[in-house]
């Protein structure tokens, strides 16, 4: 895990292409249930976690998220962050 504070992020480095595929995230059950957001990759803001490709941009394909928006930044396979190499 990242802690917020440390301004860190998710690095992707590698000569194959990658991909995410067939990944889900589902809103909670309960009092205060959470969202299902970012079915393949989730950052906090992305102010605060950088998530950068080196290479190739990754490949998405099938994933699900409960609760996605349709932006660049909030969608059924990213959350919190924009695409970005």
């Amino acid at each position: 895990a990242i802690h917020p504070a440390d301004k860190s992020g998710v690095f992707l480095r590698k000569k194959d292409k990658t991909s995410f595929e067939n990944n889900q995230t589902l809103a909670g059950l309960g009092k205060n249930p959470g969202l299902g957001k970012g079915g393949a990759i989730f950052a906090l803001r992305d102010d605060l976690a950088k998530v950068s490709f080196w290479g190739e941009m990754p490949d998405f394909t099938d994933n699900f998220a409960s609760n996605a928006g349709n932006t660049a930044s909030d969608n059924l396979n990213i959350y919190g962050f924009s695409l970005r190499n």
